[in-house]
């Protein structure tokens, strides 16, 4: 990640409260390779399927990101490249490219244009990241003590003691 990048990790886990049958999704944003940003929430709509629980987490943590980038333009320091969003989820990234709405995607409409656009306009790039390597793992699943460990030194964050 160069300086004046802005590069945001975004996953869902679907179907995440057994109950409501709600997903949980989560990013992690990183301007310069610092984290600047980061949430985690259960989703005000049930997801009927991975692809539109990770795509919907795509069009929060997009939101974020346009966000941000206001903010650092107003502060005078534009960015040198379009906001990336990283995504484990390869068939909500073949939609955001995707410029046909199928009958299957006719629910998240909104979300889909949203991000549509935005790829189309290439004021946004949306990429695979391997779930591996997919940060906002910590944010939206159970996790082991080792993944745990891990996912949370890429954060960049300590333990207090």
């Amino acid at each position: 990640m160069s300086d004046s990048s802005l590069v945001a990790f975004s996953d869902a886990g679907w179907i995440s409260d057994p109950d409501d049958s709600r997903s949980q999704h989560g990013f992690a944003l990183f301007y310069g390779g610092n984290l600047i940003s980061w949430s985690s929430r259960k989703q005000k709509a049930v997801a009927r399927s991975s692809t539109e629980a990770e795509y919907r987490a795509l069009a929060f943590a997009t939101t974020e990101l346009i966000w941000v980038q206001q903010l650092i333009s107003e502060l005078h320091s534009p960015l040198t490249a379009p906001p990336i969003v990283l995504c484990d989820n390869l068939s909500a990234q073949f939609l955001s490219r995707n410029p046909v709405i199928h009958q299957r995607s006719k629910h998240i409409r909104l979300d889909y244009q949203f991000i549509r656009e935005m790829v189309e306009d290439q004021s946004l790039v949306v990429r695979y990241v391997s779930s591996q390597n997919q940060i906002a793992d910590i944010f939206t699943k159970a996790v082991g003590t080792s993944r745990f460990l891990n996912l949370r030194s890429k954060l960049m964050v300590r333990s207090r003691t």
